[in-house]
């Protein structure tokens, strides 16, 4: 997820927009969290195709509501749109979201724990992200929140 979040994060840093997709969705994670499980696939005779991901489905609209509100930037920055509403590009899958399970539960490890860790930061509307009653955004928070793990 950092590439999603370095991306979004840098157009906003430098006050531009940013359009992102209500219809494509992800399964972002820690990388953190994906270590024990890529030790002990690399060291088990494990064979075939495994997704390994986080639990919780986001947009990359809603995505980068979280980039945006965490960071604390304009939230006028942000705009979203369907896909074919884009104009013509490439065809790419818009829903890559996965189930992880199956590795999980092969290699005895627990699920990888949800990207954003803590429900506070779950865009609820496609307005949420203008919803700040009295936080205070910022990169040092976005860091915390969403590059790294939070201690559990």
């Amino acid at each position: 997820h950092a590439g999603a979040i370095d991306w979004i994060q840098n157009r906003f840093r430098h006050g531009r927009p940013a359009t992102l997709y209500y219809d494509e969705v992800r399964t972002p994670t820690y990388c953190e969290c994906l270590d024990p499980v890529l030790e002990r696939a690399l060291a088990s005779t494990l064979s075939g195709v495994f997704h390994a991901g986080g639990s919780r489905p986001l947009s990359l609209y809603e995505i980068a509501q979280i980039v945006n509100r965490v960071g604390g930037y304009d939230p006028d920055l942000l705009h979203g749109c369907y896909r074919l509403d884009a104009g013509p590009f490439p065809p790419r899958a818009g829903n890559v979201a996965m189930e992880s399970r199956r590795l999980y539960e092969a290699l005895g490890v627990p699920p990888c724990q949800p990207w954003p860790a803590s429900q506070q930061w779950l865009p609820t509307t496609r307005d949420w992200h203008y919803e700040r009653a009295g936080e205070a955004g910022s990169e040092a928070l976005l860091q915390a929140e969403l590059y790294r793990r939070p201690p559990s």
